[in-house]
């Protein structure tokens, strides 16, 4: 269990459990929460760059969350 705690999989899990993604693709993001800026994020083509004006918008503190790439996997 200590191991698990340290690792963040628990804090994972209680995530998940309450409905909220930890990660998400660009598009996805733009389609799911278009509502809270809808005229920045219709002006602008780029999804990543639209997401980031959705969050300055809302003025939600950037402690909260992160905008990066994944890792790619070589398969």
């Amino acid at each position: 269990m200590h191991q698990l705690t340290c690792n963040g999989v628990l804090e994972g899990i209680r995530i998940c459990r309450k409905g909220f993604p930890n990660r998400m693709v660009y598009p996805d993001f733009k389609h799911r929460y278009m509502i809270l800026a809808p005229n920045e994020m219709k002006s602008e083509p780029d999804d990543r760059k639209a997401a980031k004006l959705c969050l300055e918008k809302v003025a939600l503190d950037p402690e909260w969350y992160r905008i990066g790439h994944t890792k790619a996997r070589n398969i």
